[in-house]
């Protein structure tokens, strides 16, 4: 699905639990690894998976070239940063492109997801309008709209409509 929009975000940023992926780390034994099919995986052989419509979002905006201007960023306050991080070079996009090699910033820790945003905006020089984040919980929303952040509420995982959603704020 290709959408042509006027103007696009500079910066977008998801949150990665229940957001991007499937399940969430804490719920995890980590270390992760690939399996024999190149899935990414817990100790107990548990799936780490793309959430919803995730993996053809993040495809579109590798080869979509009406987004070929924005970068893209992550914040996740998860309390496993040593098990999240090293995920990021497992979990690839079509079996090509892997979630660190597209991220151009990233913020996982534990905290409060505007001190995450203080950090994205200082490392890229965006504005804070130029933003769009994506995230499941809507404390974060919340906290991060008061910034002039643009956020948009997952509840079920980034999906097509979200991803609509959060677009049409920069037309």
């Amino acid at each position: 699905i290709k959408m042509e929009a006027k103007r696009v975000p500079g910066l977008v940023v998801f949150d990665l639990d229940d957001t991007l992926w499937t399940p969430e780390v804490y719920m995890l034994e980590g270390p992760f690894r690939l399996n024999d099919k190149g899935k990414c995986v817990d100790q107990s052989g548990t799936v780490l998976r793309f959430h919803a419509d995730t993996e053809d979002i993040l495809h579109a905006m590798l080869t979509d070239p009406a987004y070929a201007s924005m970068k893209m960023g992550l914040a996740s306050r998860s309390d496993y940063p040593e098990w999240a991080v090293p995920a990021l070079e497992l979990m690839r996009v079509r079996d090509k492109m892997t979630l660190n090699d597209m991220c151009h910033y990233h913020e996982i820790y534990p905290g409060d997801k505007v001190a995450h945003f203080r950090k994205l905006h200082k490392r890229s020089g965006i504005a804070y309008e130029d933003m769009l984040f994506f995230d499941n919980e809507h404390r974060n929303v919340r906290s991060v709209s008061t910034l002039g952040v643009k956020c948009v509420y997952t509840p079920e995982g980034l999906t097509w409509k979200y991803w609509r959603q959060g677009l049409s704020m920069f037309e």
